[in-house]
């Protein structure tokens, strides 16, 4: 799975022979080894933050499935569009979502992220949090006005997910801020 593989560069540093998987940008290539100097310097020279792999993934994309705060503060200020959509339709804020990344979360919808967006299947990334299990990240979506009433293409709502996949905690969270179905 590429995301997998993408997750394992993130986590240990690509070497020069991942250029070639994270589709031979060097933006990819550098903001996926965490350098924020060399990534601004790129980006001030020129270099497009809207980049994207073979899975259509942007940079903020791919450091938003890491966690790297500064590394997507960095690319939203050269301008980084948090819109954008991979092959499947996730968004940046979809990822961080899916992976718990509070902070990235709370840095996308200060940039106005799309709170309630869909991907192919109709998920958001309050279902991708609810069923991750990620309480805290379910918390600040539903505070900042995620929709918990949306219901993806198989008709399920994210505290479905959440139950479904037995995250009782966050489960827990939903009914607790009055969502009930």
């Amino acid at each position: 799975m590429v995301i997998g593989l993408s997750i394992g560069l993130l986590a240990a540093g690509p070497a020069w022979a991942d250029i070639e998987i994270l589709g031979g940008a060097p933006l990819l290539y550098l903001t996926a080894s965490g350098d924020l100097d060399k990534t601004e310097r790129a980006l001030a020279t020129g270099s497009t933050p809207e980049v994207i792999d073979g899975e259509g993934r942007t940079p903020l994309m791919l450091v938003a499935i890491s966690g790297n705060d500064e590394m997507v503060a960095l690319l939203l200020r050269y301008k980084a569009k948090p819109e954008t959509r991979d092959r499947l339709g996730n968004t940046a804020l979809t990822y961080a979502a899916s992976r718990g990344r509070l902070d990235v979360v709370e840095t996308l919808l200060g940039a106005r992220a799309t709170i309630d967006a869909e991907n192919r299947q109709g998920v958001t990334p309050l279902m991708m949090a609810a069923s991750g299990g990620f309480t805290e990240v379910v918390r600040a979506l539903l505070a900042k006005g995620a929709d918990p009433t949306k219901r993806d293409y198989t008709g399920r709502t994210a505290l479905m997910w959440a139950e479904l996949d037995r995250r009782s905690a966050t489960a827990a969270a939903f009914k607790r801020a009055g969502v009930n179905e």
